[in-house]
């Protein structure tokens, strides 16, 4: 935390791995407009991304805040794990299979060929 403009403490919470999925960070600010507080996505710092937010310098307003932006961290977790990592891990396993089928059709080529190259013995 640290001393904002006027009688506002900025609150930054650092992140990894990065922020970059764009529908993790849709549920984040969906929930966090919900909670009724800003908070932005702050610039990369040494490769962590951060959260920014304001609090009144109050004991509550901070307490307050803290909890909105952990609860909308929370969703937004959940709401990736169930909503898009399922999709993720199914593309990932088609494209596993596909590149296990190539392999397969690869290999029977090779036995093909070496066939018609082996000596007679």
């Amino acid at each position: 935390m640290e001393k904002g403009g006027h009688d506002d403490i900025r609150i930054i919470v650092y992140t990894s791995p990065a922020m970059l999925d764009p529908y993790w960070r849709g549920y984040f600010c969906s929930k966090v407009r919900e909670l009724g507080i800003f908070a932005a996505h702050g610039l990369p710092a040494g490769g962590l991304d951060s959260i920014v937010t304001n609090a009144k310098d109050d004991d509550s307003d901070i307490a307050r805040v803290i909890e909105a932006v952990d609860t909308a961290i929370e969703f937004a977790n959940d709401s990736y794990e169930v909503n898009v990592l399922p999709n993720i891990l199914a593309a990932s396993q088609d494209l596993k299979a596909q590149n296990a089928a190539g392999a397969v059709e690869q290999q029977a080529h090779l036995n093909q060929r070496a066939t018609k190259f082996a000596k007679p013995e």
